[in-house]
């Protein structure tokens, strides 16, 4: 599994949820191929923004609708 659930030593009612080494290598690996992709995409995303916050926001939903985040990720190099 990607991630390991044990009992706190403090508290018998808390979990501790952690990632397995599986887990963090998957980390280590989206890190490494898919975030710069979504990075730019986000920057793409945002670049010319300016203006109220809600005027921000409402533009950044509309370019949303019309080309979602992963497809921006998957054109972005």
């Amino acid at each position: 599994g990607l991630v390991e659930v044990n009992p706190a030593e403090d508290d018998q009612r808390r979990r501790i949820v952690s990632l397995t080494g599986n887990g963090r290598r998957l980390v280590d690996r989206a890190k490494r191929d898919i975030w710069p992709s979504i990075e730019n995409a986000v920057a793409d995303l945002c670049a010319d923004l300016s203006g109220p916050l809600l005027g921000q926001l409402a533009a950044i939903e509309d370019r949303l609708a019309e080309t979602p985040l992963h497809r921006r990720a998957e054109r972005t190099p």
